[in-house]
């Protein structure tokens, strides 16, 4: 596990034990950061046999938009999953793939 997925995990943790201003904070200065080690696991993703490489993008971009949805709503829950169970799923999926 690298930094960002750890700190990724981390955030969500603060999120579940109502540490919203830390998580929030930490989430808007990282957000990029996060982007960023999606598009890297995309991108080794890419010529993996048997992987459909378009519907992968696009659930990147679904991430994306619900971790960008779920922030400027206040949907904290909602975040927390999304950064502790989605983007792991996805992860997985790269560890799948090795």
């Amino acid at each position: 596990m690298d930094a960002i997925e750890k700190q990724t995990k981390e955030a969500a943790i603060w999120l579940y034990q109502n540490k919203e201003h830390q998580a929030y904070d930490w989430i808007q200065q990282h957000l990029n950061d996060i982007q960023m080690h999606l598009l890297e696991i995309l991108q080794r993703l890419e010529n993996y046999p048997g992987i459909n490489y378009q519907e992968v993008a696009q659930l990147v971009v679904i991430i994306l938009q619900r971790i960008l949805q779920f922030y400027q709503q206040g949907k904290i829950l909602e975040l927390a999953d999304c950064l502790y169970f989605e983007i792991s799923e996805f992860e997985k999926l790269e560890e799948l793939c090795k």
